[in-house]
């Protein structure tokens, strides 16, 4: 998914790529892209999405942003 810094440090680049994953039923996983995919990706949408749909794309070029857990209504999270 495409992602907007609305505080953003460099205003020419406020987009980042991401993805989710849900590991366990109650865990969000955000990782965002690395820079560094992108270095020789031609500078179009259609060029970005060949390098994230190809194989420069797999784990290794995402790093971790946020594991968000989701903690039980009316009571305790560790029951």
């Amino acid at each position: 998914m495409n992602v907007r810094d609305l505080d953003s440090k460099l205003p020419s680049r406020p987009w980042l790529f991401a993805r989710y994953s849900f590991p366990l039923p109650n865990v969000l996983r955000v990782q965002i892209v690395q820079e560094d995919l992108f270095k020789s990706a031609e500078q179009t949408p259609a060029g970005y999405r060949r390098v994230l749909e190809g194989p420069a794309a797999e784990s290794s070029s995402y790093e971790d942003y946020a594991v968000c857990i989701k903690a039980r209504a009316g009571g305790t999270a560790w029951n």
